[in-house]
């Protein structure tokens, strides 16, 4: 059975794990509360980029052949073009309804953001008639930094310690024989 360190150690982990997948977790659950999804180039979906990035997005369920405008939000800021990262991508939907594979933003600042489609295009927030892609605890991607440097340096670092935890280690054995 194991100690009380322990269990809470496994939970802490578990927790952790838990809030890293939530937003794969959700889509998995929900799919259809993300018509809307962010991805590459070639219309794969995508959830994480790099400062420089280029993201796209497609899908949604708007009138058809409607021109929209598109905002990239911070997670948990309200949907208002002031808290928009970028101007809006203006694009008009397809026959089916959905937005096309359209370039939004390119990423530029480090963060977790929902996507907002204004589907009347007023620059105004409307519940039963725009789109605003996120959850509370999700978002709809995130932009991290690519430390190319500092992976490498951290690598070399646990390699270095381990070689000197063992070479002290067969020291120690050696004196107490």
């Amino acid at each position: 059975m194991p100690s009380t360190k322990q269990a809470v150690l496994i939970i802490l982990i578990l927790t952790a794990l838990a809030f890293s997948m939530s937003a794969q977790l959700a889509r998995a659950l929900a799919p259809d509360l993300y018509p809307f999804i962010s991805c590459n180039a070639a219309g794969n979906e995508k959830l994480t980029f790099v400062l420089g990035e280029n993201v796209y997005g497609r899908g949604g369920f708007f009138w058809p052949n409607q021109p929209v405008s598109i905002y990239v939000i911070p997670t948990r800021l309200s949907p208002t073009p002031s808290n928009a990262m970028a101007p809006p991508v203006n694009v008009t939907t397809d026959s089916n309804r959905h937005v096309p594979l359209t370039l939004i933003w390119t990423a530029d600042t480090i963060g977790k953001y929902a996507v907002w489609v204004d589907a009347n295009k007023n620059g105004k927030y409307d519940e039963y008639v725009d789109g605003y892609y996120h959850f509370w605890y999700c978002y709809l991607f995130n932009v991290i930094p690519e430390y190319l440097v500092g992976s490498i340096g951290a690598v070399a670092a646990m390699i270095g310690s381990f070689a000197l935890y063992r070479v002290r280690s067969v020291r120690r054995t050696r004196k107490s024989k």
